[in-house]
């Protein structure tokens, strides 16, 4: 019997202590067919085959793909039809999610946002959807380290709040980010280990999106001339995070003692929680 591989039992290892030490019943993943979410698909299937060769429950691994209807049909489908493939060979149910062709950009176009936005809103309603249908306690996404340092970059770039600028919640309402400690080379080396391929969105490549901006000219640019930006960064946004929370504890018991201040700021903390989901 084979043991699990250092990535997988660190993927589960995480998803425990996001949950308390505990596993759900049925525990969706989100994939796309990229790198990343091919990674946490694979090390969750094959820790479901090692456990049930040991004798023990495991989750239920379900599937949710989402196809924005951004790129051309080809291209799009094709990443849907890898990652039906991949779900067919790991004996994982998978579901497709479509949304309708335009409606990303009609959406940038009414809240005055860009693509990038749009796009999130709407898979994020793909995502509760999925999770109604498909009975999911919770929702597995596979947001990296690399992803947490250029969401951090990008909220300071954008002056955002101390609780916005600690960047991405490894666990929130139904989503975990059971990866966030783990960096785009170790999965691109767990999955050369376990000899898996990957999809790659050729839209990654363009940088009139702001993250790719971020991701392929800022982040080399900080890696050539700046040793030990990515500990700092992550390290001040915790700390941004944690003051956020001190100040907000203390606004909390002011505006308990007005009513009508109160309302209007639970309003929008919860604003800014759902801006901070859709990441």
């Amino acid at each position: 019997m084979r043991e699990l591989l250092e990535f997988e039992q660190k993927l589960i290892d995480s998803i425990k202590r996001l949950l308390d030490g505990r596993l759900p019943k049925n525990l969706g993943a989100a994939v796309s067919g990229g790198a990343d979410s091919v990674s946490l698909l694979c090390a969750l299937a094959r820790a479901r085959d090692f456990w049930k060769d040991c004798g023990k429950d495991f989750p239920k691994i379900v599937c949710v793909t989402v196809d924005h209807s951004i790129r051309p049909e080809a291209e799009s489908s094709g990443d849907a039809a890898f990652v039906q493939d991949l779900c067919k060979n790991l004996n994982v149910p998978c579901c497709v999610k479509k949304i309708e062709r335009g409606l990303v950009e009609s959406l940038a176009a009414e809240r005055g946002k860009g693509l990038e936005d749009a796009a999130r809103l709407l898979r994020y309603q793909k995502f509760e959807e999925f999770a109604k249908e498909s009975g999911a306690d919770f929702v597995c996404l596979a947001h990296n380290q690399n992803d947490a340092l250029e969401t951090l970059l990008m909220r300071f770039l954008q002056g955002s709040s101390g609780q916005a600028a600690a960047g991405i919640a490894a666990r929130r309402g139904i989503y975990l980010r059971p990866l966030l400690e783990t960096s785009r080379p170790q999965i691109e080396e767990y999955l050369q280990t376990i000899n898996m391929d990957w999809r790659t969105d050729s839209t990654n490549s363009d940088n009139s999106y702001f993250r790719n901006k971020v991701r392929n000219l800022l982040a080399p640019f900080l890696d050539q001339n700046f040793d030990g930006w990515k500990k700092a960064l992550l390290s001040g946004g915790e700390k941004a995070y944690f003051e956020s929370e001190a100040l907000d504890g203390f606004l909390d018991q002011a505006l308990l003692q007005n009513q009508d201040c109160w309302q209007e700021h639970n309003a929008g903390v919860q604003n800014q929680n759902c801006s901070q989901d859709q990441e």
